[in-house]
């Protein structure tokens, strides 16, 4: 196993005393900021890496105040904020980013407590600071929250919930960016995508705006704007609707926010024949479809590495001026989106019957 570097490595590398190193990774004022640059990359360039745990103990020891539970962040989850995969997948990514850093994330199930305040008597009772928040409405679940002793970071999904907190969220127009630009370069010329309606309007716009720009780089190509068709209805209103306008408009390629709009255009296999389809939602790992998809481990890692700055810096309570985080998505190649020949396809109907 590698030694960690320690301050007095980055010390004896720079030919300074281990306070001086000291004081400048802390921004102390008595270090010149030419001396402190200096040794910051020094230890960026050695490999050095704070200790959370000796850093806590050693400040505590300083103040002269106890302390326990100095180095684990509490990941504090919801029953309904998202899917059990897409919980696990954000842990999972949080998780191992504090493994990194030298923290351990602990999970607190806000279900498990009568209260919002029985929670945070427990966090304070622990010592612990540091929150990683994925809960799908935390001023609710956590009304009265004393926000002020803590350093919270909220996983949004989908973003805009805790506006008052620094969070990281899926960049959902770069994903959908992302997808049309896979669409078009893989030849397919009349895009349609599928939204579910004025219930996710902020995150639709979203969608129609990363398919626009995607569409706006590719003008030049006689490619005509993707269309959209909102859900609606009933389950069979649903299918028949969406097989009538894919026929109707000739499409030769469907982005859908889920694989239940692939069964619809009788697509369960992955291959559409003629249709090209892309998923954009996670979806089960196994199915057979192109996906652009949210990199949810991405996001728990960006939470953590935000939870450890506020700590670091020992900031609590809310920012002056949060932070959205937007995490770019993943591409998964599938067989229900193939590389087509120039001029292959159903040709646009009249310019009378787009819209």
């Amino acid at each position: 196993m590698q030694k960690r570097v320690s301050l007095g490595d980055v010390a004896k590398a720079a030919g300074v005393d281990r306070a001086t190193v000291s004081r400048a990774m802390s921004n102390h004022p008595h270090v010149a900021a030419a001396t402190r640059d200096r040794l910051r990359a020094l230890a960026q360039e050695l490999g050095y890496r704070p200790d959370p745990a000796l850093a806590a103990m050693a400040r505590d020891r300083w103040l002269g105040r106890p302390r326990r539970n100095a180095n684990v962040i509490a990941y504090v989850a919801g029953a309904g904020c998202a899917t059990r995969a897409a919980r696990e997948d954000v842990f999972l990514g949080a998780q191992a980013e504090a493994e990194r850093r030298g923290w351990r994330l602990e999970v607190f199930a806000r279900g498990d407590y009568p209260s919002a305040a029985a929670l945070a008597r427990v966090l304070a009772a622990r010592a612990i600071q540091g929150m990683l928040l994925h809960l799908d409405r935390p001023g609710v679940e956590l009304g009265g929250w004393p926000w002020e002793r803590f350093a919270a970071v909220h996983v949004s999904l989908p973003p805009d919930r805790a506006p008052w907190l620094d969070a990281a969220t899926p960049d959902v127009f770069e994903t959908h960016l992302r997808a049309m630009r896979e669409v078009l370069a893989r030849g397919y010329v009349r895009p349609g995508l599928v939204l579910q309606g004025p219930r996710f309007l902020a995150d639709e716009l979203r969608r129609v705006g990363g398919a626009l720009a995607a569409w706006h780089e590719a003008r030049g190509r006689g490619v005509p704007p993707p269309l959209w068709w909102l859900e609606g209805g009933s389950a069979a209103e649903q299918a028949s609707g969406l097989r009538d306008w894919v026929s109707k408009q000739r499409l030769d390629v469907v982005l859908g926010q889920s694989d239940l709009v692939a069964e619809r255009l009788g697509m369960r296999s992955g291959a559409g024949g003629a249709l090209g389809y892309v998923s954009l939602s996670e979806g089960p790992r196994a199915a057979p479809f192109a996906r652009a998809l949210p990199d949810l481990r991405g996001v728990g890692a960006t939470a953590l590495r935000l939870v450890a700055a506020r700590l670091h810096e020992r900031q609590a309570g809310p920012p002056a001026t949060p932070l959205q985080v937007l995490v770019p998505g993943l591409w998964q190649d599938g067989p229900s989106l193939r590389r087509r020949e120039a001029g292959a396809g159903p040709r646009p109907p009249p310019a009378s019957r787009a819209r």
